[in-house]
């Protein structure tokens, strides 16, 4: 077993790579260190998230963080971004904004011209390139960081960032939606015997989502058990003999933006394992909405797409949000 990420090599991870990664290399920064530690207070002011004071005046935002860009929009907020990062998903909100890094390159010239006060950041003070809180205190720029792993991280993150931008009131507002989501679905499925699913992050449908992660949380609130969250990474990689251990009763496959061919080859990887309950009984969902595997505002979507699936009985359709 291994919990590395996907291959940038597939097929499918090739075009796709970048936008996913966005979010799942960094974690596995994150993943390397106990705890999952935050950017400590330094030269660069480098904070964690929690807690974070917001500046005086309205601060202008650099986002490094995919989730953190999806939330600081879907929050009315996306007015403070004047950069975002090279991983976020092409959206109108975030066209105009140019784009100024990643996990391991950060375009210091176009951030010496845009001048923001703060740059979110998503990786653990040990593991941050030695040059980065160096740049940033030469530019006059705040690090922040946020961390959005699990379901309450998100929530959490919310306020932050609502703090952060001194937009309380409207993080609030997207913090109950979500939280009103979450538990009209959970009350939907409540008293019902959960589904065991696996899910999954490839076409092969070897990478898997494992226990204390956001769609883990997602999961059980839709009525749904990880079979996987026994293993001892968040995101394992295992092998054919494996996944007919785990026999699980659904399969909810996760690929943001799969075009078709990727999505008729994911079924077809399927069929040679018909000794699975999930396959038997046709019980394996393909979601390539491309927010499936961000932990951001639309974790209530997730949520209520699941329970459709898993309880269909118990879950009318509702359409998600953009």
């Amino acid at each position: 077993m291994s919990s590395a990420c996907p291959n940038p090599n597939d097929r499918w991870f090739t075009g796709h790579w970048p936008m996913f990664a966005g979010w799942l290399l960094v974690v596995g920064v994150w993943l390397s260190l106990p705890g999952g530690v935050g950017c400590e207070q330094s030269g660069s002011d480098s904070v964690p998230a929690s807690g974070v004071a917001a500046p005086a005046k309205s601060p202008k935002l650099a986002s490094l963080v995919p989730a953190a860009t999806d939330l600081l929009v879907a929050m009315g907020a996306g007015d403070h971004l004047v950069a975002v990062s090279n991983w976020d998903t092409p959206r109108p909100q975030i066209a105009h904004l140019p784009r100024v890094g990643d996990y391991q390159t950060t375009d210091w010239e176009q951030l010496a011209q845009l001048r923001p006060d703060v740059m979110i950041v998503f990786m653990a003070a040990e593991r941050m390139p030695a040059g980065l809180k160096q740049r940033a205190d030469a530019l006059g720029i705040r690090l922040v960081n946020v961390r959005t792993e699990t379901v309450r991280d998100i929530l959490q993150t919310i306020r932050d960032l609502g703090e952060l931008t001194g937009e309380p009131q409207k993080a609030a507002a997207l913090e109950q939606k979500i939280q009103s989501q979450l538990d009209t679905v959970a009350r939907r499925v409540a008293g019902r015997q959960p589904v065991p699913t696996l899910l999954v992050r490839d076409e092969a449908g070897f990478a898997l989502i494992g226990g204390d992660t956001f769609v883990d949380d997602v999961l059980k609130i839709a009525g749904g058990t990880n079979v996987a969250s026994h293993l001892p990474v968040r995101y394992p990689t295992v092998d054919r003999e494996q996944v007919l251990e785990m026999a699980p009763q659904a399969i909810v496959q996760l690929m943001p933006d799969a075009p078709p061919g990727v999505v008729d080859r994911a079924r077809r990887a399927w069929q040679q394992m018909p000794q699975l309950p999930a396959v038997r009984q046709q019980r394996v969902f393909i979601l390539t909405d491309w927010y499936v595997l961000q932990p951001g505002s639309h974790v209530g979507d997730l949520a209520e797409q699941i329970c459709r699936l898993l309880h269909p009985s118990d879950a009318p359709a509702t359409a998600a949000s953009d």
